[in-house]
């Protein structure tokens, strides 16, 4: 890489604060987050760093602008990316994974390209969630102390944000046990039901490392061991689905004793809208590492590479690498063992190593992972 570019690159990372989150991950699966998080369109309204917590405040800002015009601007945003979420979510549920040995290099690399447009396509959206969630957090909560007045204990105003921003619409998490505890409960052909369920939720496990194609077997024997618990399944699957029902009850019963201001609804609104459509793009992750374990998988086999190593791949670099001029297998061993990617609208750069070290010191200082806020 240009020394030019790496001091534009050190620079950038400089006199910032950054948000940090830590869970497990591989550049092939996170990457496309990276990647859509700065791309650059108009349904973005201009939110373009992830971690800068001076454009996630920019991004938040712009998106309260738009709640003071129009109290549906939450619902004006899922439409905007309703195609390219469906025409990903078509993708997965039509594609035969079989056909891969079949392909020729040209149509699988093809394939990986139509695939990699989708995703990013369907991942921008990325920005305008996190930016509203992580950058109104606070607006939200200093709103509803105004608005709601003084209380007895701190505990009382707890309660009260709790239930302002909880959730009324179901997880994709608890929609499947709810699907699974029906069948676990039920008197009819089960082995039939849970063939159908195997083929809709066998990648529920997925994570951003791994990805688990779980068995009819896997969830019969889960279906066994609760009917065996002695737990109360229908008294289980009540409370998982009275849940949001419930909180839907409560939250209106709160803003009709409270009567909150318009903008402070709206954003509560918004709220309730981008914590489902953020369970909506996990949803589409696993998805997403499915499909590409699937394809990397079969380039793996062909170019004699173990598929692991596959998953240090940033997700523009597989063409290139598949055609034998991207990373090479030690660069690749060399990320295994740590590295540090930066991600920028047209372009990334990995380091590995020492150099590392350094860019990570240059972002943090000498503070500890968890003092990065």
């Amino acid at each position: 890489m240009a020394e030019k570019t790496l001091k534009r690159i050190k620079r950038q990372l400089i006199g910032k604060k950054w948000y940090h989150q830590r869970f497990d991950g591989a550049p092939l699966y996170i990457g496309v987050i990276a990647e859509s998080e700065v791309r650059k369109e108009k349904r973005k309204h201009k939110a373009d760093w992830y971690l800068d917590m001076k454009d996630v405040r920019r991004g938040s800002q712009a998106i309260i602008r738009l709640a003071k015009r129009n109290k549906h601007i939450s619902q004006k945003l899922l439409s905007a990316w309703r195609l390219d979420e469906r025409e990903f979510r078509d993708f997965f549920d039509t594609m035969d994974f079989r056909i891969l040995p079949k392909l020729t290099d040209e149509d699988l690399l093809k394939l990986y390209r139509y695939f990699y447009g989708l995703f990013l396509h369907r991942f921008s959206s990325s920005s305008v969630i996190d930016h509203f969630a992580l950058g109104t957090d606070q607006i939200i909560a200093q709103m509803l102390r105004k608005e709601v007045g003084p209380l007895e204990r701190e505990s009382d105003f707890t309660e009260i944000f709790s239930l302002a921003t909880a959730p009324v619409k179901q997880s994709f998490i608890n929609e499947a046990e709810m699907q699974l505890l029906k069948i676990a409960m039920g008197k009819g052909q089960i082995k039939k039901e849970l063939v159908a369920y195997q083929r809709k939720y066998f990648w529920i496990h997925n994570n951003y490392f791994n990805a688990y194609h779980l068995s009819e077997k896997y969830f019969t024997k889960e279906v066994s061991i609760w009917r065996k618990s002695g737990n109360k399944l229908v008294e289980k699957y009540r409370k998982l689905k009275n849940t949001s029902i419930i909180n839907k009850s409560k939250k209106t019963a709160l803003f009709r004793r409270y009567r909150f201001s318009r903008l402070l609804r709206t954003l509560l609104i918004i709220s309730e809208d981008f914590t489902w459509w953020q369970d909506e793009r996990k949803k589409a992750t696993f998805l997403n590492i499915e499909i590409g374990r699937q394809i990397l998988n079969e380039m793996a086999k062909r170019r004699k590479l173990d598929p692991e190593l596959t998953k240090w791949l940033t997700p523009s670099e597989v063409m290139d690498w598949f055609e034998n001029k991207g990373a090479t297998v030690q660069e690749l061993k060399s990320r295994k063992r740590g590295c540090c990617i930066i991600t920028w609208r047209g372009g990334h750069y990995v380091a590995t190593g020492q150099e590392a070290g350094r860019l990570k010191l240059l972002m943090f200082g000498k503070k500890k992972d968890d003092q990065v806020r």
